[in-house]
């Protein structure tokens, strides 16, 4: 007769378990929130097992947290805790662990997914003392079968949530690079006067490279070559405003500085200060020769010919740094026949190799002085390449653009 009564209270708790392993699947696949799964768990450690002392501790993102106490008010995890906790990958009873904070508990349940650990679960069980075998001892399997099923929905979650930002983040890099694509000159001049080419690549960091020229008389030319901070969709709509208002103030006749101060307030106004642009900014009278500049904060632009090199160097700030631009002078230049200028943007010197070198204005500046004498068409591809071969396997880590004008 007892021994029928027994095998039926087995039976019972086997059919009982199976139920709260239901439910607990129920609420997965019905996605409740992570904290919904935990109170599930707490409920079953706490009033179907009586055990009076748990704590378990899962990874959220790149930090550990105990995510369920259970009459530990006052209890929580440190570093040295996890260190210690990193070096078991079986059940173990904790007796012998090296900090007090885990002696205090009986087993350590630790939950592992490819040999990585996902999360840890800290049990005490005060009536061991007076059973010949406890609770949590006659349930250890059906609470590990528990703790691994929350820990790896919990889990799956993170990753399904990180992977819906990767996406959205990736349609974010896509959509700038259209925008970024649409924005850039379709065609250069090239002419009698004046021949320009361009280069730009892309990394999969869509940034705010930008260049331009634009014709707004019969012999003047202005031309810019521009980075705005920052990366994604805020850097292309801000590079979208910078392109029309340069396009709109060079056709109304006005100095560098009124150029450049207008440019400065829109910029100022259009990012709130979170965002500025570096500029390099060029005026070409082609009837007189004449090349006028200034440069916001900008990497040097080369000017050079066969007789000289020259740095066309930052002389006044980035474009939305201060709230009033101030005054300067505009370098000027009277250009021999077949003087040419190279503008780009910091990617081309900061890139580096799998050393950890940059390539650098003087690397720049050796490539130019090797390669001058091609037709401006290969000249570019000719930079590009020596860029390639100095890179190696190395990723970029930004965009790189070239703006080259030859003076005829």
């Amino acid at each position: 007769m007892n021994e029928n009564k027994s095998r039926k209270d087995k039976l019972a708790d086997s059919r009982f378990k199976v139920k709260r392993i239901l439910e607990v699947t129920n609420a997965i696949n019905e996605n409740e929130p992570a904290s919904k799964l935990y109170d599930i768990f707490k409920h079953i450690l706490l009033e179907d097992l009586e055990i009076e002392y748990a704590a378990f501790i899962t990874r959220d993102a790149d930090a550990w947290k105990c995510v369920v106490k259970q009459g530990l008010d006052d209890w929580d995890c440190d570093p040295e805790l996890i260190e210690e906790l990193l070096a078991y990958k079986d059940i173990t009873s904790l007796g012998m662990a090296k900090q007090e904070k885990l002696r205090f508990f009986d087993m350590l349940v630790p939950v592992l997914h490819k040999g990585n650990h996902l999360g840890f679960l800290l049990l005490k069980d005060l009536e061991a003392e007076t059973h010949a075998v406890s609770n949590l001892i006659k349930n250890l399997n059906y609470i590990q079968s528990l703790a691994n099923i929350v820990t790896v929905a919990i889990e799956n979650k993170r990753m399904a949530k990180a992977q819906l930002a990767q996406e959205g983040l990736k349609r974010e890099l896509e959509l700038a690079e259209r925008i970024q694509k649409a924005l850039l000159p379709n065609k250069l001049p090239n002419n009698d006067t004046i021949k320009a080419t361009a280069y730009h690549q892309s990394y999969g960091h869509v940034g705010g490279d930008y260049y331009d020229i634009v014709k707004t008389g019969r012999s003047t030319y202005y031309f810019c070559i521009a980075d705005i901070s920052g990366k994604g969709v805020s850097a292309a709509l801000l590079m979208s405003n910078f392109q029309a208002a340069f396009r709109a103030t060079v056709r109304q006749n006005l100095t560098l500085f009124q150029i450049v101060n207008d440019l400065n307030q829109i910029v100022v106004e259009s990012s709130q200060g979170e965002k500025f642009i570096t500029l390099f900014l060029g005026k070409y009278e082609s009837d007189v020769r004449e090349l006028e500049y200034v440069n916001c904060a900008h990497p040097p632009a080369i000017l050079f010919n066969e007789k000289m090199m020259l740095e066309l160097k930052s002389t006044v700030p980035g474009l939305g740094m201060v709230d009033d631009f101030p005054k300067f002078d505009v370098e000027t230049f009277t250009l021999s026949p077949g003087t040419m200028l190279t503008c780009y943007t910091d990617g081309i010197i900061e890139i580096e190799n799998e050393a950890g070198d940059q390539y650098g204005v003087p690397r720049l500046k050796k490539s130019i002085e090797a390669f001058r004498n091609q037709p401006l068409e290969q000249f570019i591809e000719f930079i590009a390449a020596d860029i390639e071969k100095f890179v190696g396997e190395e990723v970029a880590n930004d965009d790189i653009a070239a703006l080259n004008i030859q003076f005829l």
